[in-house]
């Protein structure tokens, strides 16, 4: 293709898409996104980082191999945000994660500020830290291929979600049925 992959990633807000592009080089046009950002608070920043190579689909996908690409990806990730508000957004304000299971697949980064109210998005079981994968990567006993793939990973899955709604709703009504029918064998 002739790009280098290992750089190359853009910024969106998660704002509304009747805003003008952010002045940032490097920044996409915003998407629709829950959050809204006005675009002048920093406290209400919510960003999403995505790299344009296209072999990451979710944390699942990372390797030990990839620390250094991630490593990179922070820092420029980190640079690009605190741009947006020059000598008042330090670095340490800021907090990067992933979901697990994303809403889409394909590997990005949220990158909010420490002040932003978390809500679903941020909850345990949701939101998996940047810096907690990296370290957990940086952990793993063998090579370079070893990776996220071959851990145990916990997380929520919500009612409204298909995999909810097509595992996890029947098999709870299965054993509710069974628990009154048993319950009325015993009255």
């Amino acid at each position: 293709m002739g790009t280098t992959r290992r750089a190359s990633c853009c910024c969106r807000t998660c704002a509304s898409l009747s805003r003008p592009p952010l002045p940032l080089p490097g920044v996409a046009p915003p998407n629709s996104q829950r959050r809204n950002w006005d675009r002048e608070t920093p406290h209400t920043l919510h960003l999403l980082a995505l790299p344009t190579r296209g072999d990451l689909r979710s944390i699942r996908d990372l390797r030990k191999k990839h620390i250094p690409w991630l490593q990179h990806m922070r820092t420029k990730i980190l640079a690009a945000a605190t741009g947006l508000y020059p000598g008042s957004l330090d670095d340490d304000q800021l907090k990067l994660y992933f979901h697990y299971h994303p809403t889409y697949y394909h590997l990005h980064i949220h990158v909010v500020h420490v002040a932003l109210d978390a809500g679903a998005t941020q909850a345990v079981g949701k939101a998996f830290g940047f810096e907690n994968i990296v370290s957990w990567l940086e952990s793993m006993a063998g090579g370079d291929e070893s990776g996220l793939r071959d851990v145990t990973i916990t997380y929520t899955v919500g009612e409204e979600s298909s995999l909810w709604k097509e595992v996890w709703a029947p098999l709870k009504g299965r054993e509710r049925a069974e628990r009154e029918k048993g319950t009325a064998l015993e009255g």
